[in-house]
């Protein structure tokens, strides 16, 4: 499958370009500075720009099956990145004829039937305070995908926390707080598994992470005397 990313640069795009390299997918980044890809491996063609860059973001869709952003915001210097980078990103695959986008963004997008625990509305109080601007932009993004006919997902996470996948994700309709996180791992897996079964069509699934499995001991327990035997299973 040929993937065209956005944002591939940063925490979570990065561990989703890694991720489907890994899987065999071919992947063409736009990136504003090359320099900045950490993740450079077979099958990873960067193109150089912004998504304001027609060009650019034309031949970063050339032949995609599938489009994903994870381009974020943590300042407040453009209040309208989100919205402006997804309906530039929407009118290019419009001429590509591209109709899978997945976008990556944080919890407090809203979206109808999300639990109203007190961690999740703490975690949105939080940042309606502190990063307003953000959070209206990204009310923005949810009306405008709603609006839209193509087959979009967005993954929304708590904090992100650098790290490979746990094998103990949890996605779907989720109680999320400040206390939780997921890892980059963990949202690439979720990311790539969208792209490859189609699943959360014009769905918003949250996303965090349990804590990670340990590996299957192949080693027989130990009695008390001091023998290996095969476990029992009680009655």
């Amino acid at each position: 499958m040929r993937i065209a990313m956005f944002g591939g640069a940063g925490k979570a795009g990065s561990a989703i370009l890694e991720e489907a390299l890994t899987r065999g997918h071919q992947v063409r980044a736009l990136v504003r500075n090359p320099l900045k890809t950490t993740v450079i491996r077979p099958g990873l063609e960067v193109v150089r720009g912004g998504f304001e860059d027609i060009a650019a973001l034309d031949r970063t869709l050339e032949g995609a099956k599938v489009a994903v952003t994870a381009i974020g915001i943590t300042s407040k210097m453009r209040p309208t990145l989100l919205e402006d980078s997804v309906t530039a990103i929407r009118a290019g695959m419009r001429r590509a004829g591209v109709e899978r986008l997945i976008v990556v963004q944080g919890a407090h997008l809203p979206f109808p039937g999300d639990p109203k625990n007190p961690g999740l509305l703490l975690l949105k109080a939080i940042l309606g305070v502190v990063m307003r601007p953000v959070v209206l932009d990204g009310h923005r993004l949810v009306s405008l995908l709603q609006a839209d006919d193509c087959d979009w997902t967005v993954i929304r996470m708590p904090p992100l926390k650098v790290a490979p996948a746990t094998g103990a994700m949890e996605a779907g309709t989720l109680r999320i707080s400040p206390l939780k996180h997921v890892t980059s791992g963990d949202v690439a897996v979720l990311a790539l598994q969208c792209m490859e079964l189609g699943t959360y069509v014009k769905e918003m699934p949250m996303i965090m992470s349990g804590r990670p499995r340990p590996a299957a001991s192949t080693e027989l327990p130990v009695a008390r005397d001091g023998v290996q035997r095969p476990a029992t299973k009680r009655a």
